[in-house]
C-alpha cells in the first residue's frame, strides 16, 4: 500500500490520530506480518490481530472474519 493509499485508507487514519508514534509497529506488520487469535481471556472473547514476534494489538474485532477481513484490506499477512 502506498502512502497517499494510507492516508486516505479510514482504518489508517483512526490508528494514527490515536497512536500517533506508532509508524514503525504498521510498518512492521507490513513487512513481517500479523497473528490471528481469539483471546479467551477478555470478558468480549475478541479476536485479536497482533504484529509478529511483538506483543501490539493492531486491532481486535467480535469475529474472526471481521478480523481476517482487515488483514486482507491492510495486506497484513497473517501467520499460524
Amino acid at each position: 500500500m502506498t502512502k497517499k493509499q494510507k492516508e486516505k485508507n479510514e482504518w489508517f487514519v483512526q490508528f494514527f490520530k490515536e497512536y500517533p508514534g506508532y509508524k514503525q509497529i504498521v510498518d512492521k506488520a507490513t513487512t513481517k506480518g500479523v497473528v490471528v487469535y481469539r483471546e479467551d481471556e477478555s470478558p468480549e472473547r475478541l479476536w485479536v490481530i497482533q504484529v509478529t514476534d511483538t506483543a501490539f494489538w493492531l486491532d481486535s474485532k467480535k469475529t474472526k472474519k471481521e478480523a481476517v477481513s482487515l488483514c486482507k484490506k491492510m495486506r497484513w499477512k497473517i501467520h499460524g
